[in-house]
């Protein structure tokens, strides 16, 4: 039995208002949970155990930003990202539909651009794919770790020197699946980068 000072009011949760992301649902509720998407201006990091819903989470907050008319850029070495031109047609998502207030018809697709990463495009100039309401996968599977890591240096680089001006609002919004393939002990050579990214995007 919990005491009644764990208890959490509804009234201490985000609401719902023009800046919210509907993220599902509260833990055994109908109720809907939001998050205030002005709060992603600094970092978000998505940490669980295999198959625990990682990448679907973030997926749930791209559309969600993509429905607020956001730009969003992912940086994809598993193709995991390639579906958002379609509706979703996975039976199995789709039965779960019900338990959030869903039907098959509200299924859509996004404008979606993808940019399949080689030897011969390290230096893209990320920033001009961020188009409001569309999202841009940069597939970058098919590199080695060492052209891995120098596209992303040349990526968030690109992205620092576009920053012209503060902003208390999210402008943008960046992913990168699997990122901990840029740290150290992975054999990447981002770690510091991934930090000035952390500190630099809150602009």
């Amino acid at each position: 039995m919990m005491a009644e000072e764990d208890v959490i009011s509804n009234e201490s949760l985000p609401q719902l208002n023009e800046r919210s992301l509907w993220i599902g649902n509260l833990g055994g509720k109908r109720q809907k949970a939001y998050f205030d998407m002005d709060k992603l201006t600094s970092h978000a990091v998505l940490v669980g155990g295999t198959s625990t819903g990682k990448t679907i989470a973030a997926m749930v907050i791209a559309e969600e930003c993509l429905l607020k008319n956001v730009p969003v850029l992912v940086f994809d070495p598993t193709r995991r990202w390639t579906g958002f031109s379609q509706p979703c047609t996975d039976e199995a998502m789709l039965k779960c539909y019900d338990k959030f207030g869903l039907s098959e018809s509200d299924a859509k697709g996004f404008k979606t651009n993808l940019v399949e990463v080689d030897t011969k495009n390290l230096n893209i100039r990320t920033k001009d794919y961020a188009k409001k309401g569309e999202i841009t996968v940069f597939l970058v599977g098919r590199l080695t770790p060492n052209d891995y890591n120098t596209f992303m240096k040349n990526s968030l680089e690109s992205l620092f020197y576009s920053i012209t001006k503060q902003s208390d609002r999210l402008e943008m919004l960046i992913v990168i699946e699997n990122a901990y393939m840029l740290l150290p002990q992975f054999g990447g050579q981002g770690a510091l980068l991934l930090e000035r990214a952390c500190r630099e995007f809150r602009k």
